[in-house]
Protein backbone atom coordinates (compact mmCIF):
# COMPACT_ATOMS: atom_id res chain seq x y z
CA UNK A 1 0.00 0.00 0.00
CA UNK A 2 2.89 2.11 0.80
CA UNK A 3 5.15 1.68 -1.93
CA UNK A 4 2.10 1.99 -4.57
CA UNK A 5 1.52 5.44 -2.65
CA UNK A 6 5.39 6.52 -3.26
CA UNK A 7 5.23 4.98 -7.05
CA UNK A 8 2.08 6.34 -7.61
CA UNK A 9 3.61 10.07 -6.63
CA UNK A 10 6.49 9.67 -8.54
CA UNK A 11 4.75 8.56 -11.48
CA UNK A 12 2.54 11.59 -11.34
CA UNK A 13 5.77 14.13 -10.60
CA UNK A 14 6.87 12.87 -13.85
CA UNK A 15 3.43 13.53 -16.07
CA UNK A 16 3.62 17.05 -14.12
CA UNK A 17 7.11 17.50 -15.19
CA UNK A 18 6.04 16.65 -19.03
CA UNK A 19 3.08 19.25 -18.84
CA UNK A 20 4.83 21.56 -18.08
CA UNK A 21 7.47 21.48 -20.30
CA UNK A 22 4.11 22.00 -22.92
CA UNK A 23 3.36 24.48 -21.42
CA UNK A 24 3.58 26.74 -17.83
CA UNK A 25 -0.02 27.32 -17.37
CA UNK A 26 -0.93 23.55 -18.88
CA UNK A 27 1.54 22.23 -16.28
CA UNK A 28 0.01 24.17 -13.21
CA UNK A 29 -3.39 23.08 -14.30
CA UNK A 30 -1.88 19.31 -14.22
CA UNK A 31 0.01 19.61 -11.39
CA UNK A 32 -2.86 20.95 -9.21
CA UNK A 33 -5.20 18.09 -10.45
CA UNK A 34 -2.90 15.42 -9.87
CA UNK A 35 -2.30 16.95 -6.62
CA UNK A 36 -5.88 16.53 -6.04
CA UNK A 37 -5.93 12.48 -6.84
CA UNK A 38 -3.56 11.92 -4.65
CA UNK A 39 -5.00 13.65 -1.69
CA UNK A 40 -8.47 11.40 -2.38
CA UNK A 41 -6.08 8.49 -2.51
CA UNK A 42 -4.99 9.66 0.97
CA UNK A 43 -7.97 9.98 2.41
CA UNK A 44 -9.38 6.94 1.11
CA UNK A 45 -6.72 4.71 2.66
CA UNK A 46 -7.18 6.82 5.42
CA UNK A 47 -10.89 6.06 5.54
CA UNK A 48 -10.96 2.26 4.23
CA UNK A 49 -8.97 0.59 6.56
CA UNK A 50 -10.13 -1.68 9.36
CA UNK A 51 -9.32 -1.18 12.90
CA UNK A 52 -6.15 -3.49 12.56
CA UNK A 53 -4.10 -0.81 10.53
CA UNK A 54 -2.48 1.98 12.68
CA UNK A 55 -1.37 1.51 16.46
CA UNK A 56 -3.81 3.37 18.17
CA UNK A 57 -6.65 2.58 15.88
CA UNK A 58 -8.56 0.52 18.10
CA UNK A 59 -8.69 2.62 20.83
CA UNK A 60 -9.84 5.00 18.45
CA UNK A 61 -12.81 3.01 18.03
CA UNK A 62 -13.45 2.43 21.33
CA UNK A 63 -13.71 6.40 22.08
CA UNK A 64 -15.99 6.86 19.37
CA UNK A 65 -18.40 4.26 20.38
CA UNK A 66 -18.68 6.46 23.56
CA UNK A 67 -18.34 9.73 22.68
CA UNK A 68 -20.86 9.22 19.32
CA UNK A 69 -23.90 9.50 22.20
CA UNK A 70 -22.28 11.33 24.92
CA UNK A 71 -24.04 14.46 26.60
CA UNK A 72 -22.52 17.52 26.35
CA UNK A 73 -21.02 17.48 30.01
CA UNK A 74 -19.34 14.45 29.41
CA UNK A 75 -17.49 15.92 26.17
CA UNK A 76 -16.37 18.96 28.28
CA UNK A 77 -15.46 16.94 31.42
CA UNK A 78 -13.48 13.90 29.08
CA UNK A 79 -10.09 13.31 29.43
CA UNK A 80 -9.36 14.97 25.60
CA UNK A 81 -9.47 17.58 23.74
CA UNK A 82 -13.25 19.24 23.65
CA UNK A 83 -12.67 19.76 19.59
CA UNK A 84 -11.94 15.85 18.79
CA UNK A 85 -14.68 14.72 21.14
CA UNK A 86 -17.13 17.31 19.66
CA UNK A 87 -16.48 15.56 15.94
CA UNK A 88 -17.17 12.57 17.24
CA UNK A 89 -20.41 13.84 18.48
CA UNK A 90 -21.07 15.46 15.26
CA UNK A 91 -20.20 12.38 13.18
CA UNK A 92 -22.90 10.74 15.72
CA UNK A 93 -25.80 11.94 15.07
CA UNK A 94 -25.34 11.26 11.53
CA UNK A 95 -23.72 7.54 11.59
CA UNK A 96 -22.87 4.85 14.06
CA UNK A 97 -19.64 3.93 11.21
CA UNK A 98 -16.74 4.29 12.81
CA UNK A 99 -15.76 4.44 8.61
CA UNK A 100 -17.55 7.88 8.52
CA UNK A 101 -15.47 9.14 11.54
CA UNK A 102 -12.01 7.96 9.94
CA UNK A 103 -13.16 9.99 6.62
CA UNK A 104 -14.08 12.88 9.00
CA UNK A 105 -10.59 12.89 10.68
CA UNK A 106 -9.08 12.20 7.01
CA UNK A 107 -10.60 14.79 5.47
CA UNK A 108 -9.36 17.68 8.10
CA UNK A 109 -5.82 15.95 8.24
CA UNK A 110 -5.09 15.86 4.25
CA UNK A 111 -7.23 18.36 2.92
CA UNK A 112 -5.43 21.63 4.35
CA UNK A 113 -1.88 19.74 4.16
CA UNK A 114 -2.10 19.41 0.40
CA UNK A 115 -3.73 22.70 0.37
CA UNK A 116 -0.38 24.53 1.16
CA UNK A 117 1.97 22.01 -0.27
CA UNK A 118 0.42 22.61 -3.66
CA UNK A 119 0.03 26.42 -2.92
CA UNK A 120 3.73 26.96 -1.35
CA UNK A 121 5.64 24.54 -2.16
CA UNK A 122 8.60 24.88 -5.31
CA UNK A 123 8.73 21.10 -5.85
CA UNK A 124 5.29 19.97 -4.83
CA UNK A 125 5.82 16.33 -5.11
CA UNK A 126 8.62 16.18 -3.81
CA UNK A 127 7.35 17.46 -0.94
CA UNK A 128 4.79 14.62 -1.09
CA UNK A 129 7.53 12.34 -1.06
CA UNK A 130 8.84 13.70 1.62
CA UNK A 131 5.84 13.86 3.35
CA UNK A 132 6.05 10.17 3.05
CA UNK A 133 9.42 9.34 3.82
CA UNK A 134 9.94 11.11 7.04
CA UNK A 135 6.81 9.17 8.29
CA UNK A 136 4.25 12.21 8.77
CA UNK A 137 1.59 9.90 6.27
CA UNK A 138 2.09 7.09 8.07
CA UNK A 139 1.38 9.04 11.58
CA UNK A 140 -2.17 9.91 10.28
CA UNK A 141 -3.25 6.02 10.87
CA UNK A 142 -2.43 6.60 14.36
CA UNK A 143 -2.09 9.95 16.06
CA UNK A 144 -5.81 10.93 14.48
CA UNK A 145 -5.97 14.08 16.87
CA UNK A 146 -2.57 15.44 16.11
CA UNK A 147 -2.59 14.32 12.75
CA UNK A 148 -5.82 16.98 12.24
CA UNK A 149 -3.54 19.87 14.86
CA UNK A 150 -0.53 19.82 12.79
CA UNK A 151 -2.87 19.99 9.39
CA UNK A 152 -4.07 23.18 10.92
CA UNK A 153 -0.67 24.36 11.93
CA UNK A 154 0.38 23.54 8.40
CA UNK A 155 -2.30 25.21 6.76
CA UNK A 156 -1.47 28.42 9.38
CA UNK A 157 1.47 29.33 7.28
CA UNK A 158 -0.47 30.69 5.02
CA UNK A 159 -1.38 33.73 7.28
CA UNK A 160 2.62 33.87 8.38
CA UNK A 161 3.58 34.40 4.62
CA UNK A 162 0.61 37.04 4.73
CA UNK A 163 1.67 38.77 7.64
CA UNK A 164 -2.22 38.19 9.04
CA UNK A 165 -1.90 37.43 12.65
CA UNK A 166 -5.79 37.29 13.18
CA UNK A 167 -6.46 34.32 11.32
CA UNK A 168 -3.03 32.72 12.34
CA UNK A 169 -4.04 32.81 15.45
CA UNK A 170 -7.68 31.26 14.93
CA UNK A 171 -6.08 28.31 13.09
CA UNK A 172 -3.52 27.14 16.19
CA UNK A 173 -6.21 27.33 18.37
CA UNK A 174 -8.77 25.42 16.32
CA UNK A 175 -5.87 23.15 16.04
CA UNK A 176 -5.53 23.12 19.82
CA UNK A 177 -8.82 22.05 20.29
CA UNK A 178 -7.97 18.90 18.64
CA UNK A 179 -4.91 18.51 20.89
CA UNK A 180 -3.57 21.25 22.97
CA UNK A 181 0.19 20.51 21.85
CA UNK A 182 -0.63 22.88 18.81
CA UNK A 183 -0.69 26.36 21.25
CA UNK A 184 3.50 24.97 21.43
CA UNK A 185 3.33 26.56 17.64
CA UNK A 186 1.84 30.15 18.76
CA UNK A 187 5.33 31.45 18.72
CA UNK A 188 6.33 30.95 14.77
CA UNK A 189 4.31 33.84 13.85
CA UNK A 190 7.18 35.64 15.10
CA UNK A 191 9.93 33.54 15.21
CA UNK A 192 8.85 33.45 11.10
CA UNK A 193 9.92 36.74 11.03
CA UNK A 194 13.95 36.10 11.59
CA UNK A 195 16.35 37.15 9.11
CA UNK A 196 19.95 36.00 8.46
CA UNK A 197 22.06 37.45 10.26
CA UNK A 198 24.68 37.81 13.45
CA UNK A 199 22.39 38.45 15.96
CA UNK A 200 19.71 35.56 14.76
CA UNK A 201 22.31 32.77 14.82
CA UNK A 202 23.79 34.10 17.95
CA UNK A 203 20.44 33.83 19.27
CA UNK A 204 19.71 30.48 17.46
CA UNK A 205 22.99 28.90 19.37
CA UNK A 206 22.22 30.28 22.79
CA UNK A 207 18.64 28.65 22.72
CA UNK A 208 20.30 25.51 21.67
CA UNK A 209 22.32 25.49 24.70
CA UNK A 210 19.54 26.29 26.72
CA UNK A 211 17.59 23.73 25.79
CA UNK A 212 19.98 21.34 25.58
CA UNK A 213 20.95 22.12 29.53
CA UNK A 214 17.61 22.34 30.51
CA UNK A 215 15.92 19.36 28.14
CA UNK A 216 14.85 17.12 31.20
CA UNK A 217 12.91 19.61 33.22
CA UNK A 218 11.51 20.95 29.78
CA UNK A 219 10.26 17.52 28.32
CA UNK A 220 8.92 16.79 31.94
CA UNK A 221 6.86 19.73 32.62
CA UNK A 222 5.37 19.18 28.12
CA UNK A 223 4.86 15.06 29.73
CA UNK A 224 2.69 16.81 32.71
CA UNK A 225 1.19 20.01 30.70
CA UNK A 226 -0.15 17.93 27.53
CA UNK A 227 0.47 14.39 27.69
CA UNK A 228 -0.74 13.56 31.11
CA UNK A 229 -3.66 11.40 30.34
CA UNK A 230 -1.05 8.88 28.44
CA UNK A 231 2.16 6.88 29.77
CA UNK A 232 5.90 8.24 28.63
CA UNK A 233 6.57 7.48 25.44
CA UNK A 234 10.32 5.96 25.47
CA UNK A 235 12.23 6.92 22.22
CA UNK A 236 11.90 4.70 19.32
CA UNK A 237 14.46 2.33 17.35
CA UNK A 238 15.70 5.49 15.49
CA UNK A 239 15.84 7.91 17.46
CA UNK A 240 19.22 8.96 17.20
CA UNK A 241 19.26 9.02 13.34
CA UNK A 242 15.99 11.39 13.73
CA UNK A 243 17.60 13.72 15.30
CA UNK A 244 21.07 13.85 13.20
CA UNK A 245 18.96 13.74 10.09
CA UNK A 246 17.10 16.93 10.96
CA UNK A 247 19.99 18.82 12.43
CA UNK A 248 21.80 18.38 8.90
CA UNK A 249 18.97 19.32 6.84
CA UNK A 250 18.40 22.42 9.61
CA UNK A 251 22.03 23.01 9.44
CA UNK A 252 22.64 23.18 5.41
CA UNK A 253 19.29 25.30 5.14
CA UNK A 254 20.95 28.10 7.52
CA UNK A 255 24.34 27.46 5.25
CA UNK A 256 21.19 28.84 2.31
CA UNK A 257 19.25 30.83 3.65
CA UNK A 258 20.59 33.92 1.68
CA UNK A 259 19.81 32.08 -1.27
CA UNK A 260 16.19 30.93 -0.31
CA UNK A 261 15.72 34.40 0.68
CA UNK A 262 17.21 36.49 -2.51
CA UNK A 263 14.96 33.96 -4.57
CA UNK A 264 11.74 34.38 -2.81
CA UNK A 265 12.12 36.74 0.04
CA UNK A 266 8.23 35.27 1.58
CA UNK A 267 10.43 31.86 1.64
CA UNK A 268 12.45 33.30 4.87
CA UNK A 269 9.98 32.39 7.00
CA UNK A 270 10.60 28.89 6.23
CA UNK A 271 14.03 28.76 7.17
CA UNK A 272 13.55 30.17 10.40
CA UNK A 273 10.54 27.76 11.39
CA UNK A 274 13.00 24.51 10.37
CA UNK A 275 16.08 26.58 12.39
CA UNK A 276 13.62 26.40 15.57
CA UNK A 277 12.79 22.40 14.61
CA UNK A 278 16.88 22.30 14.67
CA UNK A 279 17.17 23.86 17.89
CA UNK A 280 15.06 21.69 19.68
CA UNK A 281 16.18 18.60 18.35
CA UNK A 282 17.85 17.67 21.72
CA UNK A 283 14.53 17.64 23.47
CA UNK A 284 13.32 14.41 20.80
CA UNK A 285 16.45 12.48 22.07
CA UNK A 286 14.30 11.72 25.64
CA UNK A 287 11.05 10.22 24.23
CA UNK A 288 8.53 10.36 20.84
CA UNK A 289 6.26 13.03 22.51
CA UNK A 290 8.41 15.34 22.11
CA UNK A 291 9.52 14.28 18.67
CA UNK A 292 6.04 14.71 18.17
CA UNK A 293 5.60 18.42 19.82
CA UNK A 294 9.16 19.69 17.79
CA UNK A 295 7.13 18.22 14.58
CA UNK A 296 5.35 21.37 14.41
CA UNK A 297 8.26 22.84 13.57
CA UNK A 298 10.61 20.53 12.22
CA UNK A 299 7.66 19.36 9.21
CA UNK A 300 8.21 22.61 7.37
CA UNK A 301 11.41 20.49 6.12
CA UNK A 302 9.12 19.56 3.24
CA UNK A 303 9.29 22.89 2.21
CA UNK A 304 12.74 24.22 3.02
CA UNK A 305 14.85 21.17 0.70
CA UNK A 306 12.72 21.73 -2.75
CA UNK A 307 13.51 25.51 -1.36
CA UNK A 308 17.57 24.83 -1.48
CA UNK A 309 17.20 22.96 -4.38
CA UNK A 310 15.34 25.72 -6.55
CA UNK A 311 18.14 27.97 -5.17
CA UNK A 312 21.09 26.35 -6.81
CA UNK A 313 21.87 28.30 -9.55
CA UNK A 314 23.56 25.25 -11.76
CA UNK A 315 20.95 23.15 -13.11
CA UNK A 316 23.88 20.53 -13.20
CA UNK A 317 23.78 21.40 -9.72
CA UNK A 318 20.09 20.97 -9.44
CA UNK A 319 20.09 17.11 -10.44
CA UNK A 320 22.29 16.19 -8.58
CA UNK A 321 21.23 17.40 -5.72
CA UNK A 322 17.89 16.31 -6.36
CA UNK A 323 18.83 12.91 -7.07
CA UNK A 324 20.38 12.44 -4.17
CA UNK A 325 17.33 13.86 -2.05
CA UNK A 326 15.12 11.25 -3.85
CA UNK A 327 17.82 8.30 -3.17
CA UNK A 328 17.70 9.52 0.18
CA UNK A 329 13.66 9.77 0.84
CA UNK A 330 14.18 6.13 -1.04
CA UNK A 331 16.01 4.84 1.85
CA UNK A 332 14.21 6.46 4.88
CA UNK A 333 10.88 4.91 3.37
CA UNK A 334 12.19 1.21 2.48
CA UNK A 335 13.44 1.77 6.52
CA UNK A 336 10.25 2.98 7.58
CA UNK A 337 8.20 0.04 5.85
CA UNK A 338 10.80 -2.05 7.28
CA UNK A 339 10.15 -0.87 11.18
CA UNK A 340 6.47 -0.40 10.31
CA UNK A 341 6.09 1.57 14.02
CA UNK A 342 2.86 2.44 13.42
CA UNK A 343 1.23 -1.47 12.97
CA UNK A 344 0.39 -0.48 9.10
CA UNK A 345 1.53 -3.88 7.46
CA UNK A 346 -0.18 -5.28 6.42
CA UNK A 347 -3.10 -3.33 5.02
CA UNK A 348 -6.74 -4.31 5.58
CA UNK A 349 -9.70 -2.56 4.11
CA UNK A 350 -13.18 -2.87 4.94
CA UNK A 351 -14.04 -3.22 1.45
Amino acid sequence: MMILNFSLVALFWFISYWAKKKSVAFGKIATTALMCIIAVNFILLLSLRTTAVGIDTMSYNGRFNYYKSASLSEIINGSQEIGFSLLMRLVGLLTNSFQWFLFSVAVLSVVPTFYIITKYSKLPFLSVILFIAFENFAFMFSGLRQAVAYSFCLFSYKYIREKNWFPFLICVIVAGFFHKSAYFFLPAYFLAKMRPNVVTYISLGIAFILVSVFRDPLYNFVQSAIYRHWSFAATDTHSFLWPLIITTIGVVTLVFAKNIINKDPDDGSLVFLMAVGTILIVFSMIGTNAKRLIEYYTIFLIFTIPCIIESLSSQTVRTIVLIGVLVGACGMFAFSVITDLYCLIPYYSVI
